[in-house]
């Protein structure tokens, strides 16, 4: 979060990081969760 808010410079709203946080992990997560479904 403080990436981005150094990247972006702005929090729309309290608590706005974390959420961005949260969906890019679960993005991450699912990318993942694809490239094994690739692999195996």
């Amino acid at each position: 979060a403080q990436i981005l808010n150094k990247l972006f410079g702005y929090e729309p709203y309290p608590g706005f990081s974390k959420n961005v946080d949260k969906k890019m992990e679960a993005d991450l997560r699912e990318s993942r969760e694809l490239e094994q479904r690739k692999i195996n």
